[in-house]
């Protein structure tokens, strides 16, 4: 009897422990499964931040603190979660009327501005800032390089590389910070403003002020009798210089659709160089681009080789 009543007492501490583990299973995947959703409105990741005025007004002015961290989703190589953030207080006060400008005194427009926010993992704030690009005329920075074609006193062809290889005027980014934080009425010091890209002027079509002649090459030519005979033997022996008009637009993927038109004079320097004094540069109107794209057509007497101005 103590045997089967021993068996019988075996078996149920057995039973006793299947059925509690079977529940310490069940209550652990109920646990998970019942975590909450991190992609909620509220689960912002610092890079997917919007950046307009509006939306980042919307986010609320609460000091920019990191107020909460947690691990979601999976990762499909490692196994870990995603860290992504609660983000409190992204928003400053910025004139977000903006249209691209020239600075005479650093040789560059704006092309463009966007403020953004982004998480700093040492301090736990967030820290607030202004990137901006910029627009540069080719040989601004250097000088360029002249070819001649057939000998300089019987020459075939002159020509100027004004290409995007050419090295641009490096801009002063403090004094240009400086401007920018004045014209966007910026009062905040923690805003911080910052270079984004530096692009070169890609030339679509130029004209010589007082000739006849006009290229939609990325360098100015001369190619035609007359400016061979009367204007290259003076910029060769006599130092005189030539008016360009150039315009084109910012090159860069994604970049500012607004075409530039620039007035150059260019000189001849030692050693087949030249240089380029930067008289004006100016963002074009809409009537302003199709004159000069209906003058394109006059002079080059091609539609389609003019339809990039």
């Amino acid at each position: 009897m103590n045997k089967i009543k021993g068996y019988y007492f075996s078996r149920s501490v057995f039973v006793s422990v299947l059925v509690a583990g079977f529940g310490l299973v069940v209550f652990l995947f109920l646990s998970c499964t019942s975590k909450p959703d991190s992609r909620s409105s509220n689960m912002l990741d610092p890079d997917d931040l919007k950046t307009t005025k509006e939306n980042m007004n919307a986010l609320g002015n609460q000091g920019g603190l990191l107020d909460k961290e947690e691990f979601t989703g999976s990762s499909k190589t490692s196994g870990q979660g995603s860290r992504r953030y609660i983000i409190t207080g992204c928003d400053f006060d910025f004139d977000s009327d903006f249209s691209p400008f020239y600075i005479e005194d650093q040789q560059v427009v704006v092309m463009n501005v966007k403020p953004r926010c982004k998480l700093n993992k040492k301090t736990s704030r967030i820290d607030r800032a202004i990137y901006y690009t910029l627009m540069g005329i080719p040989c601004s920075g250097e000088f360029g390089n002249m070819k001649i074609y057939g000998g300089s006193y019987a020459p075939k062809m002159i020509s100027y590389s004004l290409d995007t290889g050419c090295k641009m005027r490096e801009p002063n980014t403090a004094i240009i910070s400086s401007i920018l934080k004045r014209k966007l009425r910026v009062e905040d010091p923690s805003v911080e403003f910052k270079l984004a890209s530096y692009n070169p002027m890609e030339i679509h079509f130029w004209t010589l002020e007082g000739w006849q002649d006009s290229g939609i090459d990325p360098g100015i030519n001369f190619r035609s009798l007359k400016i061979k005979s009367q204007l290259w033997p003076s910029m060769r022996d006599r130092g005189a210089s030539v008016t360009a008009k150039i315009y084109g637009s910012e090159n860069s993927w994604g970049g500012s659709s607004n075409t530039i038109g620039a007035i150059i004079k260019i000189k001849n320097e030692l050693d087949s160089r030249f240089s380029i004094q930067i008289e004006n540069v100016y963002i074009l109107t809409k009537s302003q681009i199709d004159e000069i794209r209906d003058q394109c057509i006059k002079t080059r007497k091609n539609k389609k080789e003019c339809q990039d101005i």
